[in-house]
């Protein structure tokens, strides 16, 4: 079980690499070789929201938002192989985090979240190049998963790996339906639900309990490149 945990949190510091949690590559999570030089995301177009995760948390009611700039958008889609695509989504427990003034690796991995203290919450989904509606339940047939971080900080790359194995939580239990996703005019959008437990990638944590989970996003872009 926890090599399988740990083989999660490597496939997904890949996929989530053009996303808000970049800085799980940053911090050794999977490609270790660190990028040199560090710059600022920088300043886009307005701060638009992509989309919403909704969700009871150990019966605690939670929302975050998948945001976007142009520049800095925290929902975006990476193609893998030729037919093999990876859809990314972050979100934050505010609908106005700090995008602009995260710092990024030349590699496009975030080091720094701009004093950004809250949760983080990302969906990754991996489908072909057109993508139909499915329901799968852990252990998925593909590398889907949903990642949570309940404070910013503690994925700060100079607490190394070990420290970022212990600040993330993948699912562990649970079935993922997605009920609407596809590609239009190069942007992604996805929508569906989830309910199961998120555990920490390293032993020794108590599961947390995900129900009522909802997530939609739409007008995600290819990494790297511009929304209108």
């Amino acid at each position: 079980m926890q090599l399988r945990k740990i083989r999660a949190a490597l496939v997904l510091a890949a996929a989530l690499a053009a996303t808000a949690f970049g800085a799980l590559g940053a911090a050794g999570v999977g490609d270790t070789a660190a990028a040199p030089g560090v710059q600022a995301g920088g300043a886009g177009g307005p701060l638009t929201t992509l989309g919403t995760i909704t969700a009871r948390l150990n019966g605690e009611p939670r929302t975050w938002y998948v945001v976007g700039d142009g520049a800095n958008d925290t929902g975006t889609w990476t193609e893998l192989n030729p037919g093999e695509r990876l859809i990314a989504v972050a979100g934050f427990d505010t609908a106005t985090p700090p995008v602009a003034s995260f710092t990024r690796d030349t590699a496009g991995r975030v080091t720094s979240y701009g004093g950004y203290d809250g949760s983080m919450l990302a969906i990754i989904v991996n489908v072909g190049a057109d993508p139909q509606p499915f329901r799968s339940t852990i252990p998925f047939d593909r590398y889907h998963s949903f990642v949570y971080v309940a404070d910013a900080r503690q994925l700060d790359p100079a607490r190394g790996p070990e420290g970022a194995l212990r600040a993330i939580r993948i699912a562990d239990t649970g079935t993922l339906e997605v009920t609407s996703i596809g590609f239009v005019g190069g942007r992604a959008f996805l929508e569906g639900t989830f309910s199961g437990t998120l555990n920490e990638a390293a032993p020794g944590s108590t599961p947390l309990a995900v129900t009522d989970l909802r997530f939609e996003a739409k007008n995600l872009p290819q990494a790297g490149a511009a929304r209108p």
